[in-house]
């Protein structure tokens, strides 16, 4: 059987279909063919006709698809911007350890750099752990003030 001639009019409606078929019901369900057919005023046939030739499910499949990818390229981005900012975090309170003269700033920096570590649940570098301890232990180069 031929194609319905296409009007304006046709192509609005089958459009409308389509956005009608895409967005669903309010509560998340795709709605039937049969009432897209009625609220647009065309036969059940016109709009099976449309879904299949204008491939609706596939156009879908496709849209959902490519969200899918960019919601996890954003959580990739984000990811990488936080581990970033992370390494740049660990490296300052390294080097405030490493270089700073005031011993209540050390011990400020070593006390986060240890956080951070906990937090992430990976074991502190250059860390030895005493045998029967948990914890582990630090050479102690601060000053002791007297």
């Amino acid at each position: 059987m031929p194609a319905p001639p296409q009007t304006v009019e046709t192509e609005s409606r089958r459009s409308r279909g389509f956005a009608l078929y895409f967005t669903g019901n309010a509560d998340g369900t795709r709605r039937s063919l049969r009432s897209i057919a009625q609220e647009l005023g065309v036969v059940l046939h016109t709009v099976q006709y449309w879904r299949a030739a204008d491939k609706w499910d596939e156009r879908i499949r496709i849209h959902l698809a490519e969200k899918a990818k960019a919601a996890l390229d954003d959580t990739t981005e984000i990811k990488v911007l936080m581990r970033d900012s992370l390494i740049s975090h660990i490296r300052a309170l390294n080097d405030v350890i490493v270089s700073s003269k005031r011993p209540s700033e050390k011990i400020r920096a070593i006390k986060e750099f240890v956080e951070i570590y906990k937090k992430l649940g990976i074991p502190l570098p250059d860390a030895s752990v005493e045998p029967g301890s948990k914890s582990p232990t630090f050479k102690d180069d601060i000053p002791h003030e007297q």
